[in-house]
């Protein structure tokens, strides 16, 4: 089951979180799970990048590996009153290295650079809890290329590439009980409660593996990066030393 809606907040009526109560709990094997789905949230991701999380899911990797594969992460941080990342967006000097991510899917959603002080100011602090901000990632700055439109336009100049990795994985949880089975995951919020989302539950991968990349280049001076809105266009790999 493919879930092409259900991914911006206008789209969960009442009728909608039931359906989605009913399939979560149900044996169809859905793309995404809720609990995938909410892993692609962005307070998720910012959970990710935090050297505590990172030690819980590579527990027998040395300081060192786990210190270098932190490097490649873009700083991610709270923005709650009184922290780090809310005095970073607030501080037009350092807002400007940054942008401000909300709980939702990017295009067009997100608030970049100078424009964060201003908007944090026209929404109160209890809201600060639904945004991450981020550090942007530094593009080298020699980076050309020509580039095809949408709409038919040829522009050459300076770019930024984006790459994503595709990869399909297959899950069962098993209860840690003996001589039960269960391969439902509930939906939590909206006053359900979840199965499995209490750490009762184990997975079991039954398929795991990488499936290709897209990549996206656009012009630099562009913050959106979607390839069917019209901001980017697809692109292909050049490997080299």
């Amino acid at each position: 089951m493919y879930f092409r809606a259900l991914y911006a907040p206008t789209e969960y009526t009442t009728t909608s979180w039931t359906g989605r109560h009913h399939l979560e709990r149900s044996a169809a094997i859905k793309c995404p799970t809720v609990l995938t789905h909410l892993a692609g949230s962005k307070k998720v991701q910012q959970a990710l990048t935090t050297a505590k999380t990172l030690e819980h899911f590579l527990p027998h990797h040395p300081a060192s590996t786990l210190a270098s594969l932190r490097s490649t992460f873009a700083p991610q941080y709270d923005v709650h009153p009184g922290s780090e990342g809310l005095k970073l967006a607030t501080d037009p000097s350092t807002a400007v290295n940054h942008v401000l991510k909300p709980q939702r899917e990017g295009g067009g959603n997100n608030i970049y650079r100078t424009s964060i002080p201003t908007f944090l100011q026209s929404i109160p602090p209890s809201a600060y809890s639904g945004y991450i901000l981020m550090e942007l990632i530094k593009t080298p700055p020699d980076a050309k290329n020509t580039v095809l439109r949408s709409d038919g336009s040829v522009v050459s100049g300076n770019v930024i590439s984006e790459l994503g990795i595709f990869g399909a994985c297959l899950w069962r949880r098993r209860e840690r009980s003996p001589g039960l089975e269960n391969v439902r995951i509930g939906l939590a919020g909206a006053g359900h409660t979840g199965m499995g989302l209490a750490g009762q539950q184990e997975p079991e991968i039954l398929h795991n593996e990488g499936g290709g990349y897209l990549l996206r280049t656009k012009g630099k001076d562009s913050d959106e990066g979607g390839v069917a809105a019209g901001f980017s266009s697809l692109d292909s790999l050049i490997l080299y030393e």
